[in-house]
């Protein structure tokens, strides 16, 4: 019994030594959280963070030659998470290397984002074979927001 009681006290030690190495503190998680807050998209509101979601991707379309024909902004209003998400759904057109260039951009920065949905077809299926293929797009773009609390100041 005592021998019992030795192993289960040694258990506990053991358990709760590595217990406080475990926890996270709230200084820890803020630093954490700061050091993300350039790669997140920021604004007033979720609204305004998808404008700038929309904005970010339209420089890069701009820079890829990529054509946007529509972008529709999308923003979760729910207050289920504590960044809001905030997405754009875009449909462009653009040939291949337009489009690997665009991937490209959205993946190296400045707002760390995640292509959730992309779907790529033939504009034409009979074109010229000395010419690119013009590439119909379809895709859905997420990021997390920092949004400005009532009161907070910048």
């Amino acid at each position: 019994m005592a021998a019992e009681l030795q192993s289960q006290e040694a258990r506990s030690d053991a358990l709760l030594a590595g217990f406080a190495g475990s926890l996270d503190t709230l200084e820890a998680r803020t630093a954490r959280l700061l050091a993300l807050g350039p790669a997140l998209l920021s604004g007033e509101t979720p609204a305004e963070a998808g404008s700038t979601l929309a904005a970010l991707l339209a420089e890069v379309a701009r820079e890829s030659l990529v054509r946007l024909e529509a972008v529709d902004i999308r923003v979760d209003t729910s207050k289920a998470h504590a960044l809001p998400r905030v997405a754009v759904e875009v449909q462009a057109t653009a040939d291949i290397a337009g489009l690997s260039a665009f991937l490209y951009g959205l993946e190296k920065g400045p707002a760390l984002l995640a292509v959730r949905r992309l779907v790529i077809r033939p504009q034409a299926v009979d074109g010229p074979a000395d010419q690119l293929e013009t590439l119909s797009i379809r895709l859905a773009v997420e990021g997390p927001a920092l949004v400005q609390t009532p009161g907070e100041k910048r």
